[in-house]
């Protein structure tokens, strides 16, 4: 099964699809994301603008983003009954969605790889190490960022921006 995965996220990592951009509802992905995933990536409470404007981006890959980092908000809360938080906002020219786990946060040396592919700091059998690589590359592939931080307080921010969509402001 881990192979199998691995396999099935190597054309991605790799980046041999082609983006296929549209106009984007990140508001509907999140929740579409949660509700598919039930209770298996733990509690999140989602705070995001009804007006926020769309972004230019290819589904697919966003969902993958956003799954890739509610699960690992949710391997950080496991076991300690926390809650996370899903966030939007407008930023200039682009929109900015942050995902924060209230885990114990990212220790400097794990935090210095955790965009490098294969890179886990998962028991054996849990993650391949290609999550935030394979999300790194998406969003980059679309003109955007990913970053990640420490909490004060405890916990991980962990946040991407997409360029607006050029059409409709909001959605």
């Amino acid at each position: 099964t881990r192979a199998a995965k691995i396999v099935t996220d190597l054309p991605t990592f790799a980046r041999q699809r082609p983006l296929r951009r549209t106009e984007l509802d990140l508001v509907a992905l999140v929740q579409g994301v949660l509700q598919a995933s039930g209770d298996r990536l733990g509690q999140w409470a989602v705070e995001i603008p009804d007006n926020l404007p769309a972004v230019h981006a290819d589904q697919d890959q966003i969902r993958q983003v956003i799954l890739n980092l509610l699960t690992n908000g949710e391997h950080a809360m496991r076991g300690t009954g926390g809650r996370g938080v899903v966030r939007a906002r407008v930023d200039g020219p682009a929109v900015v969605l942050e995902v924060l786990d209230s885990g114990p946060g990212i220790p400097p040396d794990v935090m210095a790889r955790i965009f490098e592919p294969f890179f886990t700091t998962k028991p054996a059998g849990e993650g391949p190490g290609l999550g935030l690589s394979l999300s790194h590359g998406i969003i980059r592939a679309h003109g955007g960022d990913i970053r990640a931080e420490n909490r004060p307080g405890g916990g991980a921010r962990l946040w991407f921006e997409l360029p607006r969509h050029p059409g409709r402001g909001a959605r």
